[in-house]
This record gives structure tokens, sequence and C-alpha cells, in this order.
């Protein structure tokens, strides 16, 4: 394995030959740099009738995140890629299998995650990744993927605000490639959303379990404003449930919720 992956491209030889006979390793298209990856799969979805083509570059343009943020993508040093997918689910159930499949690739690389509700991937108390789930029709949507292996430098934020300060995946010592983490991620998502088809109930457990936020104080914005609480539960269809200072709990929307703010982690004594 490649272990200065970082400054190294991606090894595609070896991405081909690993993923061959996947869902996601049958119809490839690879690029050094593009605008974004979820633009060319959406362009791409509107030509043929393939399920499980993978889009992946070294770098992007013009990355998007959720709500049309951009998303930083220097050359080789993160995992930039989105797939068509065919599904008999809801885009929030297909982000939060992908938000899962996050976590389990991380840890198969030896990095203990967790999820920031509804889909980023939370490490080291910090924001390693995304996703993005578009529906293109009832039944196809592109699914988005976005992880840091080195943190975006501050001038590559775009003078954003992040809600979690920006890390990367890459620790010192780590003898494992990009395309290693590449095949993790597409491996647990082929399995995640099955899962999310056949037994929703326990995917949503799951990501309840992955929280990385659960009992801490977090900033909600809604449709009724902003509301502030100890973070009780997390679920991809119903929303966010907050326990304020008297201990009422709240349930709030998953469609009218964003978290804004975080409170750092209390320090043990």
């Amino acid at each position: 394995m490649t272990q200065h992956f970082v400054t190294t491209p991606l090894r595609f030889s070896v991405l081909q030959s690993t993923l061959a006979g996947l869902r996601f390793g049958r119809h490839i298209h690879r690029f050094g740099i593009v605008d974004s990856t979820q633009r060319y799969a959406v362009r791409l979805a509107n030509e043929i009738d393939v399920d499980g083509t993978l889009v992946i570059a070294d770098a992007q343009s013009q990355g998007r995140g959720q709500r049309d943020n951009q998303w930083s993508s220097p050359s080789e040093t993160g995992v930039y890629l989105s797939v068509i997918v065919d599904h008999r689910t809801s885009p929030a159930l297909l982000a939060a299998a992908t938000g899962l499949a996050l976590v389990d690739a991380a840890l198969t690389v030896g990095v203990p995650a967790g999820i920031k509700w509804p889909n980023d991937l939370v490490v080291a108390n910090g924001k390693a990744g995304g996703v993005l789930a578009e529906a293109l029709t009832a039944t196809r949507a592109i699914i988005g993927i976005g992880v840091n292996l080195i943190p975006p430098a501050k001038d590559q934020l775009d003078g954003r605000l992040p809600v979690m300060e920006p890390v990367g995946l890459w620790l010192p010592g780590a003898t494992w490639g990009r395309e290693d983490l590449v095949v993790a991620i597409l491996r647990s998502l082929e399995r995640r959303l099955a899962m999310a088809e056949a037994d929703s109930a326990a995917l949503c457990e799951e990501f309840a379990q992955a929280d990385a936020l659960k009992g801490r104080m977090v900033i909600l914005e809604t449709n009724g404003g902003r509301r502030s609480g100890t973070l009780v539960r997390s679920h991809p269809l119903e929303g966010v449930t907050l326990k304020d200072e008297a201990g009422r709990c709240e349930t709030y929307r998953a469609e009218w919720t964003r978290i804004v703010a975080v409170a750092e982690p209390a320090c043990e004594s």
C-alpha cells in the first residue's frame, strides 16, 4: 500500500481491479480534475441508464456540498466521488446510509468516527466529510461524497465559518492509500443501501447510535427560529430531539431543521 498517499495520485488500476464485479465497479468515470463529480453524474444520468455508475476525481474546481455550499477539493488531498443509484427508498435514508458507510470506511482504515446529523462524518471532534443526496426521479438519485484526507487551508473555506472545524482522516504513519478508502466506502455503501430498503428501522437505530453529538449542547435553526439544548437523539426521517434546561424534550422535524452551532465537549476532570 502507498504510505504517503496524500501526495500521490489515486492508483486507478488498483481501484478498478478491486471493485470489479461490485455494484459500483462496473462503470467508472475517472478525472484528474472536474468541475463537480455531482454535476457530471447528473448530466450522465440523463444520458445513460446504468445503476451504480461511479464518477471520481482527484480534484474539483467547483465541488458542491449541502445547500450549494462550496466543498474545498484540492488535488489529491481528499476523496471526491458521486454515484448514480436506483433505489426504492427516500433521499433522507439514502443520505443516512451513506453517512454510516463513511463511518464504516473510516473504521476500516483504523480511524474512529461518528456522524453529525444529518450526514456529516465526524473525526476527533471535527468535520472530515459530507454527503449530498439528490433525487432525480422517484427511483433514481445521485449520491455525492467528499472526504478530507488532510484538512483544507483556511483560505480554501470561501469565507464561511464552519459549524465544526474541518479535519482530515489521514494520521501520520498511515499505510493505506486513497484507493483503499474509496473501496471501503463503496463496499459499505452497497451494504448500507440494501439495508435502507430491507430494514430501515435498524438503519435508523444504527444512525442514532453513531451520533457524535449525542449529549452535547447544540443550536438548531428551525422554521420557528433558533433553539438550543442538549441533543438527545437524531433520526434520519424524524429529525433532532433536544432537551432544554427544564428537562423538556422536543423533536424538530428534519426538513425544517439544521444544526448551526455545537458546544465544545466538556473537559474531564
